[in-house]
C-alpha cells in the first residue's frame, strides 16, 4: 500500500465520483479506477458501493477513510515537524480554540508569543472542548485551549486562567436579587429562567440541589456564543464564564448608563469557577514549535506568579509598617497633648513637633503604599 493510494482514495470519497476525483488529481479515469480496485484487493474488502451517479462507502470503507485521513495527516505533520526543527524558531503551530476563550487566548497569550517568535505561523481550529479533546487524541491537533469541566485523563498541560461564572440578563430578571460585595449565591436564581451551556448542566444541578433550590432551565445550547446571543435577546439569565460576558453588561445595581439594558453579577459559589487550560495529549512528543509555545507560556506563568507573590508580600509588609506607625503616632500625639494640658502653657513648639512628625509619617506611608 502506497501513500498515493491513500490520497487517491480520500479524494474519491470527497469528490463522490471517480470522474470528479480524476479531474482534481489531474489523472485519467481508468488508472484511478484501477488503483481503487488494487486497494480493495490488498485489503480484502469492498470499500465502495458504485451507483449510477455517485459512489457510497461501505462500513469497511468508512473505517478505512477515517484511518486514511489520520495516516496522511500524520505524514504531513511529520514533514512539517522536521522542517520546523531546522527553521530556527519558526514553523507552523496547529492549535485548537474554544469560542469562549479565543478572545483571551489571542489577545493575551498568542499576541505576545507572536512578537517574540515572528517566524511562527499559526493555524487555528475552532470547536467545542469535547471535539478538541478528540482531535488531540487523534493527533490532528498538537495543542488546544479548552475549558473545564471535563475528564483530564489522557491529557496534561497548563492552567492559563481561572475565572468565576456570571449571571447576565435584563434588569427585570434581577428584581429582588440580594447581592453581597457584587456577588450572588445560586439560591438567588431559584425559579428564574436560565440559559445554560449544556456541559455545565450537571454542575449547576449539583449546586442548586446542595442549596435546596430549584433550577429552571429555559434554554440549553452546545456553544457559549448561542447562550450569549439568547442572553442579549432577553430570553432569560445567561450563566456565562466571566471572560465572555458581553462588554455592554454593567454590574447589577450600577448607576452607569446602560443602553442595552444588560446587567451582570458574579456567582459566589467556588464550584462554578471555570479554568482555561492549554492542553496536549499525555506521553506524546510535541513538535519544536509546540514546545516553544508550552515553554513560553510556562515561563510567563511562573514570572506572573512570582510577581504576584512579591506584590502580596510587599503589600502585607507595607500594611504592617503603616499600622505600626499609626499606633506609634496615636500614642505620641496623645502624650504630647496631655503634656500640653498639664503644663497649661499650650507651648507652640511642644504641639507643632508631633504634628510635623505625624505629617512626615503620613507622607512616608503614602509613598510605601504606592
Amino acid at each position: 500500500m502506497e501513500m498515493k493510494q491513500l490520497v487517491y482514495f480520500i479524494t474519491v470519497v470527497q469528490a463522490g465520483t471517480i470522474s470528479g476525483a480524476a479531474k482534481k488529481l489531474h489523472l485519467s479515469q481508468p488508472p484511478l479506477s484501477m488503483q481503487m480496485r488494487l486497494l480493495e484487493e490488498e485489503l480484502g474488502a469492498q470499500l465502495f458501493e458504485r451507483g449510477a451517479r455517485r459512489i457510497t462507502l461501505t462500513e469497511c470503507g468508512k473505517l478505512f477513510y477515517e484511518r486514511a485521513l489520520s495516516i496522511t495527516h500524520l505524514a504531513e505533520h511529520a514533514k512539517e515537524e522536521v522542517q520546523d526543527l531546522s527553521s530556527q524558531n519558526g514553523g507552523l503551530l496547529r492549535i485548537g480554540l474554544i469560542s469562549s476563550a479565543s478572545r483571551y487566548m489571542v489577545c493575551e497569550v498568542l499576541e505576545a508569543f507572536r512578537r517574540d517568535y515572528p517566524k511562527v505561523r499559526m493555524e487555528f481550529t475552532e470547536a467545542n472542548t469535547y471535539r478538541l479533546l478528540e482531535m488531540l487524541l487523534e493527533n490532528t491537533l498538537e495543542m488546544a485551549i479548552v475549558r473545564t469541566p471535563f475528564a483530564m485523563e489522557g491529557f496534561e498541560g497548563i492552567e492559563l486562567k481561572k475565572e468565576p461564572m456570571a449571571a447576565v440578563g435584563r434588569a427585570e430578571f434581577f428584581e429582588g436579587v440580594q447581592q453581597r460585595e457584587g456577588k450572588i449565591g445560586i439560591r438567588e436564581l431559584s425559579g428564574k429562567p436560565l440559559l445554560i451551556y449544556r456541559r455545565w448542566e450537571d454542575v449547576l444541578q449539583h449546586v442548586f440541589a446542595k442549596e435546596g433550590s430549584q433550577m429552571q432551565v429555559y434554554c440549553k445550547a452546545d456553544d457559549a456564543r448561542t447562550t450569549v446571543l439568547c442572553t442579549q435577546m432577553g430570553f432569560g439569565i445567561g450563566i456565562l464564564p466571566d471572560s465572555i460576558v458581553p462588554m455592554e453588561a454593567v454590574p447589577v445595581g450600577s448607576e452607569e448608563e446602560n443602553k442595552k439594558d444588560l446587567y451582570r453579577c458574579t456567582l459566589a459559589d467556588e464550584e462554578l469557577e471555570s479554568s482555561i487550560l492549554l492542553l496536549h495529549a499525555k506521553n506524546r512528543k510535541l513538535s519544536h514549535t509546540a514546545e516553544l509555545l508550552l515553554q513560553y507560556v510556562q515561563e510567563r506563568k511562573t514570572v506572573a506568579e512570582i510577581e504576584k507573590t512579591d506584590i502580596l508580600r510587599e503589600t502585607k509588609e507595607n500594611s504592617k509598617q503603616t499600622e505600626n506607625k499609626r499606633k506609634g503616632e496615636a500614642v505620641y500625639d496623645m502624650e504630647g497633648h496631655m503634656e500640653g494640658r498639664e503644663s497649661g502653657t499650650g507651648e507652640g513648639s511642644g504641639s507643632e513637633k508631633p504634628f510635623g512628625d505625624s505629617l512626615a509619617l503620613s507622607r512616608n506611608s503614602c509613598i510605601d503604599m504606592a
